[in-house]
Parts: C-alpha cells; structure tokens; sequence
C-alpha cells in the first residue's frame, strides 16, 4: 500500500524577536487606551492605528521587521485581537525569552521560548469600526525633549489642572497649568526644531496616561519628540531607531470664546 504524503501548509506569517520588550512594553501602552486593536502585516513589519473609545486620541506603532530574528510574511495582511489578552500573554516574557509569532487556526499563537518553552493562543476577533487613516499634520512647532523630563512634567502639572498649555519664549518650550486658586509654570530643557510662538492646551489627562506607561519605552528611545501648533492636535512621538515607533495624536482643549 502507497503512503500518501503529507505536504505541511507553509505558515502565512511568523515574526521571532530577541528582545521581548519591544512587543510587550507597547502593547502595555496601547492597551491602556484601547482594548482592541487591528494589527496590519507587511514586509516592513507589524503596524498598528488605533482610537480611543472617546475619539480623541489616535495611536500609531510599528514594529519595524529589521528588530526581528526572523520574520516571515507570504502577502500582506491584517488581524485583530484584544489588547489586554495579549498584553496578559506577553507580560509573562522574561528579558532573556524569545517571543515567536504565529497565526494558526484562527488564533494569534504566541510562543515564548527561554529555560523551557510556553506556547499560547488568543483569539482573533473582528472589530466592526472602520480602518483609521494616519492624518496629515503639519505642525508649526516642534520640540526635542528628554523623555524622563515629559513625564515628570505631566505628572507635576496633573496634580493642579486638568489642562496644560502648550507655549514659547525665544528658545525655551513653556509648559503651564491653571489650578482654582494656585499656577505653575515650567521652562523645560527642550531643543528647539521649529518654534512659530503658537500657544495650545491638552487635556493632562490623556497625557498622563501617555507619559506613565512610557517608562520601560524609555529604555529603547530617550528622547521625545513634541509637534503642535494653535488649535492644532499634538503629536508625541518616541522613536527607537530600527526597532519601533510609537506615536500619539491628541486633539486640542479648544477654549469656547
């Protein structure tokens, strides 16, 4: 009797990354301001737009191919799956593991090999909403600014306010804050790209949550870049070169006048 052979499927998709905190640092921020996410697939890595439910934050990050061991793609294309259910997986990754990522049978499998392997699987879901676009901004002022210092900066001004203003004196990026009785204002250490002196608020707390969950970001990419501009979204980006890029869009605090 003739043994049938069997041909094994070749898998659509594999990405293995040696550093398990590019993956697993992200999602722990992205699941902070939504809890589904669609992610898109090319040869140029894993890329992720996603809103807040209140619509007024976008999300944008890219795990860029070149940070992986190997990856493996035979067309582009897209899944989603939920934000917390993943993160759940990813944050039982050690520094010395490598993540491996796979689609299998309607599942995002996610196997962590390190002393001993730990393979796990998370549904695919559909998110009835449509794809969200990049927006095109161009902004009138932008600013370099040492991550660490944002985030004290947020944290200072959140304690008072429930806004932030955006401004500039010559060379100096000011942040300040109106509380019911008492102000703060901080010069911070920022180097200037751009400045055209436009003067914008944002809500402290959406920045706050940016700022907070960007603590092990900060491992990666030091540095934070901030664009605005009058009644203008901010943009803050932290960018880590040949690994990731992690970007947020926030709308203003427009003053009713």
């Amino acid at each position: 009797m003739q043994e049938t052979e069997t041909v094994q499927e070749e898998q659509p998709f594999k990405m293995v990354l040696g550093q398990p905190e590019l993956l697993t640092d992200n999602i722990k921020t992205i699941s902070h301001i939504t809890t589904e996410i669609k992610i898109y697939a090319d040869s140029n890595g894993l890329h992720i737009i996603a809103m807040d439910p209140a619509n007024v934050s976008l999300i944008i990050y890219d795990l860029f191919s070149c940070s992986a061991q190997e990856y493996r793609i035979k067309e582009d294309f897209d899944f989603s799956v939920n934000t917390t259910y993943l993160y759940d997986i990813l944050k039982n990754a050690t520094k010395n593991d490598i993540v491996v990522l796979e689609i299998e049978n309607h599942h995002l499998k996610v196997t962590l090999r390190g002393s001993y392997d730990r393979t796990y699987q998370t549904p695919l879901i559909e998110i009835d909403q449509p794809d969200q676009k990049i927006p095109d901004l161009n902004t009138t002022d932008k600013w370099k600014i040492d991550g660490k210092v944002l985030k004290e900066i947020i944290k200072t001004t959140s304690k008072m306010a429930e806004t932030v203003k955006f401004s500039a004196v010559n060379d100096t990026l000011i942040f300040s804050a109106e509380g019911e009785i008492n102000k703060i204002e901080i010069p911070a250490a920022a180097e200037k790209v751009i400045s055209s002196g436009a003067i914008c608020k944002y809500s402290l707390e959406y920045l706050r949550t940016f700022t907070d969950q960007t603590a092990r970001v900060l491992k990666q990419t030091q540095t934070a870049k901030i664009e605005y501009g009058k009644d203008y979204p901010l943009i803050l980006t932290y960018t880590a070169t040949d690994k990731f890029n992690l970007k947020f869009i926030l709308a203003p605090r427009v003053e009713n006048e």
